[in-house]
């Protein structure tokens, strides 16, 4: 029965693994309504990358990843208002989280704007892997003070640096995107200027 129905998507048995078929086995989350348009290809499954990045220096200790005042900036932020574009049905299911640091002599007189956008993204430096994460939309709090150490693969070089792949999470749209850091320490003497980007990955519904 579910190999029937990922094929009435356009999905092969040996598909089922891709976010694609798991976005069609987790289906029955969404309106009816959206379920039979994508049945009558009426709407169609695509990649969804939503990202943004937040300052980490400044004494800073909790970071909200999305927030109300965001709006887009290229190469900074693609989600308005920390919410998941209107008529978009995503599913969710990377996040990739990596940092960048910058010396006295390197930030030089540049905004974090333009910081951001000249940023070499790499792994989690220590005082972001030693903290923890909440990851939540309106209605479901998906994870609460989990170890941010999941994004931190060392010398695992079969994983994409700073993904962390999970069981997808629906959200409807317009609904608010919520992902907090809790940090512990400082950031190294040495470091002037530091930020940390994040990267959303899954499926979304679009109109055919």
């Amino acid at each position: 029965m579910e190999e029937n129905f990922l094929l009435g998507l356009g999905l092969g048995a040996t598909e089922k693994e891709t976010s694609k078929s798991e976005f069609a086995r987790g289906m029955w989350q969404l309106p009816a309504a959206v379920q039979q348009a994508l049945k009558n290809r009426q709407l169609q499954l695509v990649d969804a990358f939503y990202y943004n990045a937040k300052p980490l220096h400044g004494g800073i200790n909790h970071v909200n990843l999305f927030e109300a005042g965001d709006y887009t900036i290229k190469g900074i932020c693609n989600v308005v208002q920390a919410r998941v574009p209107a008529d978009d049905y995503s599913m969710i299911n990377v996040i990739r989280l990596r940092t960048a640091t910058f010396t006295t002599d390197e930030a030089g007189s540049f905004s974090d704007e333009e910081l951001i956008k000249r940023a070499n993204w790499t792994s989690p430096i220590p005082f972001v892997a030693n903290g923890e994460f909440m990851f939540a939309n309106a209605a479901t709090t998906y994870f609460d003070k989990a170890a941010t150490s999941v994004f931190d693969h060392k010398d695992q070089t079969n994983i994409q640096e700073g993904a962390f792949r999970m069981p997808g999470k629906f959200f409807a749209p317009q609904t608010e995107i919520k992902l907090e850091l809790d940090l512990v320490g400082t950031l190294p003497t040495t470091v002037a200027k530091a930020f940390v980007r994040v990267d959303l990955y899954g499926i979304k519904t679009i109109k055919a």
